[in-house]
C-alpha cells in the first residue's frame, strides 16, 4: 500500500478558552489518557473512603 493512500489518525480540536486557538490532539492518546485517569481517580476514592470509613469507626459517640 502506497503511504499516501494512508489516512492520518483521527485528532480532537480541545478548545481551553473562546480566546485561544484550539489544540489538536490525537484522538487515541486522549482517550487513553482520560481512561487512565478515571481509573486513577476511582482508585484513590476507594482508597480515601476506605481510610475515612475506619477513621469514622474510632469516633466515639457523644455521652449522655
Amino acid at each position: 500500500m502506497n503511504p499516501s493512500q494512508v489516512l492520518p489518525p483521527p485528532k480532537l480540536e480541545l478548545t481551553l478558552t473562546r480566546f485561544e486557538t484550539p489544540m489538536e490532539v490525537d484522538m487515541e492518546r486522549f482517550f487513553e489518557f482520560s481512561f487512565d485517569l478515571a481509573e486513577d481517580i476511582l482508585d484513590m476514592e476507594a482508597r480515601f473512603g476506605a481510610k475515612r470509613q475506619r477513621g469514622n469507626d474510632r469516633i466515639t459517640p457523644p455521652r449522655q
